[in-house]
């Protein structure tokens, strides 16, 4: 067996290796999986979350029994293959994941459990909460000694991104006062915080950054509310 966080690398003196283990992942290709190990039978990979690449390639492990993934993304219900292509497959464990993948997992391989076939297709993921968390800049906090406020910094960047889009969809004639007052309180939950150096003091403007840039043109004066940033913060 061979275990990763993050990446794998290819070894190639493992070229026999059948059990792999991965956590903590970003992003990860199956494509290139499969050519650096074509023999596996077990493969678990657990993201943070994170987005599997060339996921159809899954069929290409042909003497794959027993395959799950928690927290990965970034594939779709075309890519999942049917029983037919994964001949030794045995135990099919799938945790949050695309919930249009979910629902072809199942259809699949429901039938399959009457032949002792092992599957458990859970927390299928909506595009609303995909863009709360997998696009969420404060998920490499979370578990990080250093940082022990990971889960107010995300509450704070979903709760700001949250009024400022639905400003934008209803805009007032005091919107950019509002949008001011949203930015302030943003700038002021990092201020509290006092673990805050220059890689942290960098992700918290970046993603304050990106959430303006998602934001429709023309309806707020965004670089007033970057100023606004600048002029509070204090970290």
């Amino acid at each position: 067996m061979l275990q990763f966080r993050r990446s794998v690398r290819a070894h190639p003196e493992l070229t026999g290796l059948h059990s792999l283990h991965g956590i903590e992942i970003n992003e990860i290709d199956l494509q290139e999986l499969s050519s650096d190990y074509p023999h596996l039978r077990e493969l678990r990979l657990w993201g943070k979350p994170g987005n599997i690449r060339n996921f159809a390639a899954v069929e290409q492990f042909r003497e794959l029994e027993e395959f799950s993934t928690y927290d990965l993304f970034g594939f779709t219900a075309q890519e999942i293959p049917g029983p037919e292509r994964m001949p030794h497959l045995r135990w099919f464990w799938m945790t949050s994941l695309p919930e249009d993948a979910a629902k072809e997992a199942k259809k699949l391989y429901q039938k399959k459990r009457a032949e002792g076939f092992d599957l458990w297709i859970t927390k299928p993921r909506k595009a609303e909460w995909l863009a709360q968390n997998l696009d969420n800049p404060f998920r490499g906090w979370d578990g990080a000694e250093h940082i022990p406020a990971a889960r107010k910094a995300t509450s704070q960047y979903r709760k700001t991104r949250s009024e400022l889009l639905k400003l934008s969809q209803e805009p007032g004639q005091d919107v950019q006062e509002y949008a001011l007052a949203a930015v302030a309180a943003y700038t002021q939950t990092f201020n509290k915080m006092r673990f805050i150096e220059t890689e942290e003091r960098d992700e918290i403007s970046t993603a304050l950054w990106g959430i303006l840039d998602a934001l429709p043109e023309g309806v707020f004066q965004k670089n007033a509310l970057l100023e606004e940033f600048e002029r509070l913060r204090n970290f």
